[in-house]
């Protein structure tokens, strides 16, 4: 219903940030990650240097498992707000989620392959 409301509000003034922020928070709560995402991509490019916008794009990209691209927009907001805990906490956070990623894809030689000079 609220989601409703706010495309009616886009629909009325395209570039009204308060309508599109709150649709992609809408979005974002009904599992909707890549509409939500559309909806933060476009704020993003009207208020470009907004923490609020940054934090909630690297968001969805951790939610969608797109760590890397995660990263990119943690270290984007960083820029913004360098001593901010929460971001940086995030971002650790987001970076050992891909460190375990890749440890797991990495596949277990059989110790018959093994030689001494492996040991």
């Amino acid at each position: 219903m609220s989601k409703q409301f706010y495309l009616e509000a886009i629909g009325v003034e395209a570039d009204c940030v308060e309508a599109i922020y709150n649709l992609g928070l809408v979005n974002l709560r009904m599992g909707a990650y890549q509409e939500a995402l559309q909806a933060f991509d476009k704020l993003h490019t009207i208020i470009p240097h907004n923490p609020e916008v940054i934090y909630q794009i690297a968001n969805l990209y951790e939610q969608t498992g797109e760590l890397g691209n995660a990263i990119k927009w943690f270290n984007i907001l960083s820029t913004r707000v360098p001593s901010d805990p929460v971001v940086l906490a995030r971002m650790g956070q987001v970076s050992g989620e891909m460190r375990a990623s890749r440890r797991s894809k990495i596949p277990l030689q059989s110790p018959s392959m093994w030689t001494l000079t492996d040991l």
